[in-house]
């Protein structure tokens, strides 16, 4: 019986597998932009960004992604867990943001956890003031 557990808990998902590849791959799309911070946790499913320009003039922004056990076959889940208000730049559908690529004939396998942080500060970067962050993001690829 003790065998048969072990075997059943130790293999890692597909999804799990990519989560943890893209997790480096995040961190370092992000490293030239001080205001956004990521935490990947594959074992879960889940990552967390924050956008915090620290100026206090925009607020600061927690947003969850929740990955489907078919990942990365199927579109992630973004979350946005603080401010409790509505942002002017995102769509939303009750507290789930809205992104072109996140819908199910939009998303493609080959997508993962960069491209949804550049659509997300994409959408964001007028109101944050970060085009120019941007701009260099998108030459450093």
């Amino acid at each position: 019986l003790v065998p048969k557990l072990k075997r059943l808990r130790l293999r890692p998902s597909l999804g799990q597998l990519r989560l943890q590849r893209e997790a480096d791959e995040a961190a370092a799309a992000v490293s030239g932009l001080p205001e956004v911070r990521i935490c990947v946790q594959p074992e879960q499913l889940r990552a967390a960004i924050v956008i915090d320009r620290g100026d206090g003039l925009v607020p600061c922004v927690h947003l969850e992604l929740s990955f489907p056990q078919q990942y990365p076959h199927r579109p992630p889940k973004v979350l946005q867990v603080a401010p409790d208000e509505i942002l002017p730049f995102w769509k939303y559908d009750g507290r789930c943001i809205q992104l072109p690529r996140l819908a199910e004939r939009s998303w493609s396998s080959a997508l993962g956890i960069a491209d949804i942080i550049w659509d997300l500060l994409q959408g964001a970067a007028e109101a944050r003031g970060i085009e120019a962050d941007i701009g260099e993001m998108a030459s450093s690829d």
